[in-house]
């Protein structure tokens, strides 16, 4: 039958660095902007990517908010 108690302590611990969903949607504009302009967030908000690869309503605003600016600074160009 296996050991699973390896896959299950995974799926219940959070990485430390975690920020959080209040940090992350205070953040997410910046993030955003970081990927943007080429630059990787995880350097310098490492708990708002960590929470992204995390929490999925959080990662699919992310996603939604990353495309909008894409599209509007292609629309200004």
């Amino acid at each position: 039958m296996g050991d699973r108690s390896g896959g299950l302590r995974a799926l219940l611990t959070t990485d430390p660095r975690d920020a959080g969903c209040e940090e992350t949607w205070h953040l997410i504009d910046v993030y955003a902007e970081l990927v943007l302009a080429g630059n990787d967030p995880d350097h310098t908000l490492p708990g708002i990517t960590a929470h992204l690869e995390s929490c999925d309503p959080c990662g699919e605003d992310y996603r939604g908010l990353l495309s909008l600016m894409r599209t509007a600074s292609e629309q200004r160009t």
